[in-house]
């Protein structure tokens, strides 16, 4: 399949009488798109902008989504969400750079996060250096919550693709082309596959794949442009400092890269995506079938490893890595140290086994100090926040709490290293 990207740099942004972008600024009309985005779960939409550098903390922030549509049919950005069930990674999307959607949710979750434009706060993620148009949605009486966050993310989706057709006539800053080919290729590079381990446990804890559930699934493999255009979307509210943004997955670090590197370093040959299951019996049925897909069906020399989740699904990288020892596949894993708060790196993972031997780091847990802000987008407290008077003032919060400080998939800025 071929997919082309056509970039669309957004420099600016504000509100408007009318819709447009214009010399790479985007207008707003606040009322109509408002308007557009209102639904029975909501008791009220609000928009508001915020910009690099500014004094603003934006808290309970759900997910992080770029501004996409597709060239012919727009709702199909998000196939089988929003738009209807079409195959992604085909033809042309329309991409917003430099500008993303901000979730605001408006009633307590189990862990939340948040993002400050300016000061220390913003200096732990990349999504303080793009503006992001927030979309701040006070749920209706008596909603259900599930029903809230899952009206909350199809509206974020929605507005994605309203931001993103402003686009679709104007002459793109730059293209990217994935092209990606199934057939056995005869060359002397080691074959890389990709093992994508998503987190599907219960509603709101999981992730959609072209709007379907995914917690009863066996891996299965799946085109890499795929993934890169809006058929996998988060849906993690309980567990947000343990997952990726749907930014992060539009622009999913390790595809990107095994692309950039395919047919000259590597010959990429494909993606398995397996769920970490609750139960041994499970995890140990997924991660076998995950690596007898990469080596039977992808012929893969090496495979890349992520996960998703807490501590427990650490437990499907140990089974993967031991199969793929047992398959003659090499594994190599990128991992996030969420678990050890002391810097200590005999806490930093809950497995041990001689097979997991080429590990990188995607950064830490640590303690950062915020410093207060000038304007607050939202008014539900975060964890490690519940106590403070004003949401805006100072304050010392593990960096997990700020979106896209820590990755699992690589995205965030930071690593750390063993002295």
């Amino acid at each position: 399949m071929v997919l082309t990207k056509k970039h669309v740099i957004i420099s600016d942004a504000c509100f408007s009488s009318e819709s447009k972008i214009c010399d790479g600024k985007l207008y707003i009309d606040k009322e109509d798109v408002e308007r557009q985005l209102l639904c029975n779960e909501f008791a009220g939409v609000e928009l508001q902008i915020a910009k690099p550098g500014e004094s603003v903390r934006l808290t309970n922030v759900g997910d992080i989504i770029q501004p996409v549509a597709k060239s012919g049919c727009l709702e199909d950005a998000f196939p089988g969400f929003t738009g209807s069930l079409k195959l992604a990674g085909t033809g042309e999307t329309v991409c917003l750079d430099g500008i993303a959607v901000a979730e605001i949710a408006e009633l307590p979750l189990m862990q939340s996060s948040i993002i400050d434009m300016s000061g220390a706060g913003a200096e732990q993620t990349p999504f303080s250096g793009m503006i992001l148009t927030a979309l701040v949605a006070a749920p209706a009486e008596k909603t259900d919550k599930n029903e809230y966050l899952l009206a909350l993310k199809r509206a974020a989706c929605r507005l994605a693709v309203i931001l993103a057709k402003l686009a679709l006539d104007i002459e793109a800053d730059y293209n990217s082309e994935y092209c990606f080919d199934t057939a056995p290729r005869k060359t002397n590079l080691p074959r890389v596959c990709y093992i994508y381990q998503i987190f599907a446990h219960k509603n709101m804890i999981e992730p959609f794949f072209y709007g379907s559930r995914c917690q009863q699934i066996l891996p299965f493999t799946i085109d890499p442009n795929e993934v890169l255009d809006g058929a996998m979307i988060n849906l993690n509210y309980d567990l947000i400092p343990f997952s990726d943004t749907t930014y992060t997955i539009q622009n999913h670090p390790v595809i990107e890269e095994l692309f950039k590197r395919d047919g000259k370093s590597v010959d990429f040959c494909g993606v398995v995506m397996v769920n970490a299951s609750s139960t041994i019996e499970d995890k140990t049925l997924s991660s076998m079938r995950a690596v007898f897909l990469a080596k039977e069906a992808l012929h893969a020399d090496y495979a890349v490893l992520t996960k998703e989740g807490g501590g427990h699904t650490q437990v499907d990288i140990e089974l993967v890595c031991d199969y793929c020892a047992q398959m003659g596949i090499k594994p190599v894993i990128i991992i996030a140290e969420n678990v050890s708060t002391n810097g200590r790196t005999d806490e930093a993972v809950l497995f041990n086994t001689e097979n997991a031997n080429a590990m990188i780091s995607a950064g830490c847990l640590d303690m950062v100090q915020l410093c207060e802000m000038d304007r607050l987008i939202g008014h539900t407290p975060i964890t490690d926040m519940e106590n403070m008077a004003d949401l805006r003032g100072q304050c010392s919060i593990y960096n997990k709490y700020i979106r896209g400080a820590l990755s699992q998939l690589g995205a965030s800025l930071h690593t750390s290293y063993k002295y």
